[in-house]
């Protein structure tokens, strides 16, 4: 489907959907925990750090830092 969609004219492309997505790895590779905001509030997530019960979320386009209290 992907390719076929991609042999489209971009006019009849599917537009992509915003959705922001965080994921905390282990040193080993594993998940942690995600955090996920499916209504793409907040974009072009790059980075994220807890300090003091709130998860501080870097982006590539916002002007602000994102924040989310954690409990």
């Amino acid at each position: 489907m992907r390719k076929l969609a991609m042999r489209l004219p971009a006019s009849m492309r599917p537009k992509a959907v915003p959705y922001g997505h965080i994921v905390h790895l282990a040193a080993d590779g594993s998940v942690i925990r995600t955090w996920q905001d499916p209504s793409g509030d907040y974009i072009d997530a790059t980075g994220g750090i807890i300090h003091d019960d709130y998860l501080y979320v870097s982006s590539l386009h916002a002007t602000e830092l994102g924040r989310k209290q954690l409990k």
